[in-house]
């Protein structure tokens, strides 16, 4: 005799199996196997503050991104293995590091801009100069944030640094 499956036998089991399907693919889908997470922040080290559209860029890969609002970075997906990141911000040079990724970790990599770090790159064919000082000035500094945020905009966008312009006096309206 061959057995046979009745309605209330469907009804009753198989949304039970269904659900714990949907459950274990939705799991699945969160992270690829062999891989895992890369963010931080980027500081500003001559000021002291993070910057906002430090370009960071995963080497080697598509994967792109800029520093949010509230300067952080986050690079999803990336394969497990040791893989390159690279940070430009206008004024700065280019500062790489080699991140050692593990699968389904998030590894936090934080960048100290102008703090003497060097690209790992720039060692490999250093040059040695005279001492020189290179001196910024509060004008220089607001240019540079200007273009910067110019440069990297979404959309055509004109930014312009209060600086530029000197002191400007604060007229009030008298009455009389």
């Amino acid at each position: 005799m061959q057995p046979h499956l009745s309605v209330s036998f469907l009804f009753t089991r198989l949304p039970v199996g269904l659900l714990v399907f949907a459950l274990a693919t939705a799991f699945s889908f969160g992270q690829a196997p062999g891989s895992g997470v890369i963010e931080g922040r980027v500081l500003n080290d001559a000021r002291g503050d993070y910057l906002n559209n430090a370009r960071v860029v995963l080497e080697g890969t598509s994967q792109e991104v800029f520093t949010d609002a509230f300067e952080q970075y986050r690079f999803s997906q990336v394969p497990a293995g040791e893989q390159k990141v690279r940070v430009f911000y206008t004024g700065f040079p280019l500062l790489e590091r080699v991140v050692t990724v593990r699968p389904g970790e998030t590894v936090q990599q934080d960048f100290n801009l102008g703090a003497g770090e060097t690209s790992s790159a720039a060692t490999d064919r250093t040059v040695k100069l005279e001492r020189f000082v290179v001196e910024a000035t509060k004008e220089m500094s607001g240019a540079a944030i200007a273009i910067n945020e110019q440069r990297f905009a979404a959309n055509m966008l004109t930014v312009l640094s209060t600086d530029e312009f000197g002191t400007i006096p604060i007229r009030t309206a008298r009455s009389g």
